[in-house]
């Protein structure tokens, strides 16, 4: 379940039904505020990788390398994973686990990071 739809869930859930509205206002208010930055950043590693892969396979790199820097618990089984220029780092349905209580991520096949909002792992070429 992705974290927005729990926040929602635990807004309509939480507290006595009266206050439900209250509650997801104040919700959907603080994703008005901190949700933009939080895609900005998001697309820009997007983005970047995208564009880092597809650069790499032009010039003729057969293999890539997923590149953590102070890597989290669903990114830190991925450091140093190398694959086919041609084949996805994570396979689709492969289940992550997200670290001591937290829900496991199941992903659908990631070519590139980012795996999660505020990832800031890189691919390269693995020579």
């Amino acid at each position: 379940m992705s974290d927005s739809r729990a926040e929602v869930l635990q807004a309509v859930q939480e507290g006595p039904q009266e206050e439900t509205e209250a509650r997801l206002s104040r919700t959907l208010d603080r994703w008005r505020s901190e949700r933009p930055g939080t895609v900005a950043r998001h697309e820009t590693v997007q983005a970047g990788n995208a564009i880092a892969r597809r650069a790499w396979i032009l010039l003729g790199v057969l293999k890539l390398r997923w590149v953590t820097f102070d890597p989290c618990p669903l990114c830190a089984p991925l450091s140093g994973r190398v694959v086919g220029s041609q084949q996805p780092f994570v396979g689709d349905g492969e289940v992550l686990d997200a670290g001591p209580g937290k829900t496991p991520l199941i992903s659908k096949a990631r070519a590139h990071p980012p795996l999660h909002d505020g990832c800031e792992c890189q691919v390269l070429p693995s020579i």
